[in-house]
């Protein structure tokens, strides 16, 4: 039953590990099928295709191990170097009935699936999409009008808000007991607690102030009593036999604490209450990919599904998130980004060239204090390994042709981080090897910012180095998410590949010339967006730099830098990297956090500086 709670609680939450193990299910599976059927070859394959059968054979040497045989300390399953072998033995060890006349992803999705009485690969992806659909259209339709809690309603308070949101949307929200490394218990375990709205009279506000779960958080989900759910115990209609096909909710204490078994969806949610809009809410809700009401305690909807479309337009050409297509602005070429276009290969090659030789001595360095090198995050977490990341321009090339300006997060394991002794040994080989003999270039944090780093006679650059901790919980950080958008935007158009990232390099450049590039806090005479921040706000008015200096010019129109900031949105999709390093909401506003008052003055000026340029220019050429 347990089981089978979870199950539905992660993929009524359309959770994201689910689906992408439900398409390496049903592709690689296909695959394997064409190769051993002799429709195509193994060694033919491209690199992805190969990628995903060795992500296949993990997902069933899993499954395998997890059996009643495989547990067995002499039945545990060793890979050869032969992907297709190795999955048909396990195909042969996975059988139900001893033969091999079966469909090997369905094998899979019936074994852990049949407790929740989903059989099939087709099934799950059909009980997935049902329940996102129905939750959606619900949710559209409700937030035409106002919500009013009634009686028999259920009301959970989030403690922790905000740092806990998108974790649970995506899993659902599950008792103590199944959180896996953070798992606790409480005075009602095995169950999610809610509060049941126990009168119809008075406001929504009189009615939460009666509840428990007033006192817990500043979010609340509101699930409607409606025929989703069973009464075990403590209301008239209760039922003794419990129903598979429902949520069972008993009552666990007096004044309305209530208890739902193991935990419910997302898609469960029909409503996210809040005290007063927090922009937050909405990018979680948008990350999760459907619909949900936001209201305030009065009832009003102050997220309506208009808000969730706008918000998600934001996110065109983000595959993590599903949006596979780019909308392209209509205003990408003009002379200077013409000009600009006809650098990038070579300015590729060039800084390719750089960031080889970097790694390089990184290599080497990090091989005399026994380490190795990785410059992809991939979630292992097995002690030995370095994962270098570039996060800056250069490792997108996005950066200005000739530049030679790299930026790295290294992400070390949490053992040499605590050691203050062992981080001491890893930073002087690092030093050593990037030709530095003293400590300036360390700031007060411990990291490297080294000015003019002699790599070889022909080249001299500056190095940033972040040390942070190696963990998990980060899957799809800032730089990922630019990297994300911009090889969408190469597969769909490479032609318009080039002018987009012109577009990025003519609004530094501008920016730069005008004293307003870096953030408040790395210049406090500057208050820009930052490189980051710049790069999202182009990618975010389709790759052109006059859609965005419109648009942040429109919005400023009559407002005050406090209106402004309120107002004019460039959110991070992606997770910025020190954001578990210092507790805050991994996703940045790099209106709100990095520009100032100062920033925002000399900003409108250049921008409408620039505008007028444009119109100029375009004047000309239309007269030609």
């Amino acid at each position: 039953i347990v089981f089978s709670d979870l199950i539905k609680a992660s993929f009524g939450s359309n959770n994201r590990s689910v689906n992408n193990y439900l398409r390496n299910l049903e592709f690689s599976n296909n695959l394997y099928e064409s190769i051993i059927s002799n429709q195509i070859k193994y060694d033919e394959l491209d690199l992805q295709s190969k990628k995903e059968l060795e992500l296949f054979l993990n997902h069933l040497i899993t499954m395998y191990s997890n059996t009643n045989i495989g547990k067995k300390e002499n039945n545990v399953f060793l890979k050869t170097n032969d992907v297709i072998e190795d999955i048909t033995e396990l195909k042969r060890l996975l059988s139900p009935y001893g033969n091999m006349d079966y469909n090997l992803a369905d094998r899979v999705i019936n074994m852990f699936c049949h407790f929740a009485g989903i059989e099939t690969l087709d099934e799950a992806k059909k009980y997935i999409q049902d329940k996102i659909r129905d939750a959606e259209q619900r949710n559209i339709e409700a937030s035409k009008k106002d919500m009013i809690l009634e009686e028999g309603d259920y009301v959970k308070g989030i403690a922790g808000g905000i740092q806990y949101l998108g974790n649970i949307l995506q899993n659902g929200s599950v008792s103590k007991e199944y959180l896996g490394a953070s798992a606790t218990s409480d005075a009602t375990p095995l169950d999610t607690d809610v509060s049941r709205i126990m009168t119809s009279n008075g406001t929504n506000k009189d009615k939460l102030m009666q509840t428990i779960a007033n006192g817990f958080g500043d979010i609340w989900f509101v699930l409607k009593n409606d025929d989703r759910f069973q009464t075990t115990r403590g209301a008239k209609n209760e039922e003794p036999v419990r129903r598979k096909d429902k949520l069972e909710v008993f009552e666990t204490g007096g004044n309305g604490h209530y208890g739902i078994r193991t935990g419910f969806a997302s898609s469960d949610i029909n409503y996210i209450m809040l005290e007063s809009y927090d922009e937050r809410v909405a990018i979680e809700i948008v990350k999760n990919g459907f619909y949900i009401p936001i209201a305030n305690r009065d009832g009003k909807i102050i997220f309506t599904f208009e808000d969730y479309e706008k918000l998600k337009s934001k996110m065109n050409g983000l595959s993590y998130f599903n949006q596979t297509e780019y909308k392209f602005s209509e205003n990408l070429v003009n002379q200077t980004t013409e000009n600009l276009a006809n650098q990038i290969e070579e300015s590729n090659r060039v800084t390719h060239e750089k960031k080889s030789k970097i790694n390089k001595l990184i290599i080497e360095a990090l091989k005399e204090v026994n380490l190795e090198l990785k410059t992809v995050i991939d979630g292992d977490l097995s002690e030995g390994t370095v994962e270098l990341i570039d996060t800056g321009s250069t490792g997108r090339g996005t950066n200005k042709p000739g530049d030679g300006d790299f930026d790295f997060i290294m992400r070390v394991d949490r053992k040499i981080l605590s050691d203050p002794e062992e981080l001491e040994k890893l930073k002087k080989s690092l030093l050593k090897k990037l030709n530095r003999n003293d400590s300036s270039g360390i700031i007060a944090s411990g990291d490297f910012r080294l000015k003019d780093v002699k790599i070889d006679q022909q080249t001299i650059v500056d190095i940033d180095v972040t040390f942070v901790e190696k963990t998990d919980q980060l899957r799809y950080s800032t730089d990922m998410c630019l990297q994300d958008r911009l090889e969408t935007i190469y597969r769909q158009d490479s032609e318009k590949y080039k002018y987009v990232v012109s577009n990025i390099l003519l609004a530094k450049q501008i920016l730069k010339e005008a004293n307003v590039y870096k953030p408040y806090r790395s210049d406090a005479s500057q208050g820009g967006l930052g490189g980051v921040g710049i790069e999202n706000w182009i990618l975010q008015n389709g790759g052109s730099f006059i859609d965005a200096a419109r648009s942040f010019v429109q919005a400023s129109e009559g407002k005050t830098w406090e209106e402004f900031k309120n107002i004019y949105k460039i959110w991070d999709f992606g997770e910025n990297h020190l954001a578990i390093k210092k507790g805050n909401f991994p996703h940045d506003n790099f209106v709100y956090n990095n520009m100032s008052q100062e920033g925002y003055n000399k900003m409108c000026s250049a921008l409408k500086k620039y505008i007028k340029q444009y119109e100029q220019e375009q004047t000309k050429e239309r007269r030609r």
